[in-house]
């Protein structure tokens, strides 16, 4: 009976060890925690795309090892200003008591910021344009856009719309192709067409005679693809 007694005495105290040492490694990891986040720049917070910036803020947790939920959310906190804070200020002025800190900030911000789907598809389908990007980055934005609620054919229809015609005519040779190969094409497309005019510009400007460069350059303008080749005109 006294063996069995000194046992689990033995037992009891060699548990009470093992959670001593389990609180100062916790106290431990919390402090490096707190010292983790003190120390992180989050990126200026995105309206267009609070979704996106949560996943570089995560991202950063992620490499400084920070899993607390308290850290976490006083540190996107801190990183807010006044005018970015009003739709969760009720949720700075009392945080919520339960570990829900941060994903009760994180939903409320994207609620108040992102997009609507209807947003997101009036802009897919009257707003978004090529202007001076390559086809290939209109294309990612068109996608991140059109989500799942539309369909690969008819996104490449809308981003075909969006091409100058001369390049609509040489990737419809193409059209068999994945949206993702026609993209890298048309990307090869505009920078030799880039080059060519610019090349071209160049040489009728090294050859002194303004009148020849001018010509030179509306012929190798006649494409009309893209608004940089109009720049090129106003340094002959």
């Amino acid at each position: 009976m006294e063996e069995m007694q000194k046992k689990l005495q033995e037992q009891q105290e060699i548990i009470c060890q093992f959670q001593t040492q389990l609180a100062t490694i916790s106290n431990k990891q919390a402090l490096d925690e707190v010292r983790s986040g003190s120390n992180l720049k989050l990126p200026t917070f995105w309206q267009r795309d609070p979704v996106l910036w949560f996943a570089q803020v995560e991202a950063q947790f992620n490499c400084a090892r920070i899993r607390s939920d308290q850290t976490k959310y006083w540190t996107v906190v801190t990183a807010l200003d006044c005018a970015t804070l009003q739709p969760v200020a009720d949720l700075v002025a009392n945080p919520p008591t339960e570990e829900t800190k941060y994903e009760s900030i994180k939903s409320r911000l994207i609620a108040a910021y992102a997009d609507t789907p209807e947003k997101r598809l009036r802009k897919l389908m009257y707003e978004i344009e090529l202007e001076d990007k390559q086809p290939s980055q209109l294309l990612r934005e068109m996608e991140a856009l059109a989500g799942k609620g539309i369909s690969g054919d008819v996104l490449k229809t809308l981003w075909l719309q969006r091409l100058p015609p001369q390049l609509q005519m040489i990737l419809a040779a193409n059209d068999k192709e994945t949206l993702d190969k026609m993209a890298t094409i048309a990307d090869k497309l505009t920078e030799i067409h880039h080059t060519s005019a610019i090349t071209a510009n160049i040489g009728a400007l090294n050859r002194g005679t303004s009148a020849h460069a001018s010509q030179t350059v509306t012929s190798a303008q006649e494409m009309e693809w893209l608004p940089p080749l109009r720049h090129c005109r106003s340094s002959s």
